[in-house]
């Protein structure tokens, strides 16, 4: 697991988490702690996102399984905006990825090449021999 940053920016009623590897628990803890130092009630912070006080309390409580859309709506309803930035460099098994991706690409065109040259042949051995035909005299 990474570690949590928290700083303050110039308006005092926002926060920056930055979380290198992201965690439900750690999330739920910055939302809670955030929730408390603008004095909102999680009956309150749950009307206006338009869930329930208990989906709230799961939120705080770090649970993996919520719906994705309904936490963004309740950041946004704090006033949170997110910001996903990539890592550099990409995870090894990204890496590893890519080149299998770039090797099965590799491999499509060369099928591709592959079945071009062999129309190709097949269409100039088409022409010769109806040239040959073509001079062969059937009178």
């Amino acid at each position: 697991m990474g570690k949590t940053e928290e700083r303050k920016t110039d308006n005092p009623k926002t926060e920056t988490l930055s979380m290198p590897t992201p965690n439900s628990m750690v999330l739920g803890s910055f939302v809670c702690d955030l929730r408390r130092s603008l004095k909102i009630r999680q009956a309150d912070l749950a009307q206006r996102a338009g869930v329930s006080r208990q989906w709230i309390v799961a939120l705080e409580q770090g649970k993996p399984t919520l719906e994705v859309g309904l936490v963004l709506r309740t950041l946004e309803t704090l006033g949170l905006d997110v910001t996903l930035t990539p890592v550099d460099p990409p995870p090894a098994w990204m890496l590893k990825l890519s080149r299998a991706a770039q090797a099965k690409q590799a491999a499509v065109a060369a099928r591709r090449r592959a079945k071009r040259r062999t129309r190709r042949e097949a269409e100039r051995l088409n022409r010769l021999a109806l040239n040959a035909v073509g001079s062969v005299g059937w009178d």
